[in-house]
């Protein structure tokens, strides 16, 4: 982002949107990985959400895929206990046999474990991985490098860069820009409210995030 650019954004909006954004990237990753982990967790569709979250606790994770699309799932996963699981899992049961098969498939081994988060497509990897930064960026680098204060127009020429690696030509923005939109509709990302980058075009040598006037002080 230029230099002498300020970004001026209401407080109370953002501090009310970021957790909201970032439970629709949540969402959005379980949505690309669900059927996937059901199967190799061997869970049943039907099956509770404590049984899913005990199973993928103790899944073997591939922690390096793992930590860039879910970065705080060490600290979800500490409030999982065996113990809780049982005693939620014990309340939701129409009956002791239905438990008992709960019980069963929450202790089951695992067979061979597939890392669905790896095999997400990089388009959608990418919007997920960046679709809002961290809470401890400053704000300068957090607005610029959180994608949900992006326009289509801005995502259109990051997604064409991400796919092919160069500028995307002008002749396909329209286009492109009606593509980003879908796959982010697709996936359920919140946008932020207000947004911020205008376009990202390539000056120099280099793509150079633009926000919308309105936002430049």
């Amino acid at each position: 982002m230029p230099r002498n650019t300020t970004i001026q954004y209401p407080t109370a909006l953002l501090k009310e949107e970021r957790p909201l954004i970032r439970e629709s990237v949540q969402k959005a990753l379980l949505k690309l990985t669900a059927g996937g982990y059901q199967k190799s967790l061997r869970l049943l569709p039907d099956d509770p959400t404590p049984l899913y979250q005990w199973r993928l606790k103790k899944a073997p994770w591939d922690n390096k895929a793992g930590d860039s699309l879910w970065p705080d799932k060490t600290a979800y996963f500490e409030n999982i206990t065996l113990r809780n699981v049982v005693e939620q899992l014990t309340r939701q049961a129409e009956c002791d046999e239905q438990l008992e098969q709960w019980l069963r498939r929450l202790l089951a081994p695992f067979g061979r474990h597939v890392d669905r988060l790896a095999q997400v497509g990089k388009v959608q990897r990418f919007l997920i991985t960046h679709w809002i930064a961290p809470d401890n960026y400053p704000l300068p680098r957090f607005f610029g490098e959180s994608l949900c204060f992006y326009s289509n127009h801005a995502l259109a020429q990051l997604l064409h860069l991400c796919q092919w690696g160069k500028p995307l030509p002008a002749t396909r923005l329209g286009t492109a820009e009606k593509t980003a939109a879908k796959v982010v509709e697709r996936l359920g990302l919140r946008r932020a409210k207000l947004g911020i980058i205008r376009e990202m075009p390539f000056i120099d040598g280099r793509f150079v995030p633009l926000p919308y006037e309105a936002r430049r002080v």
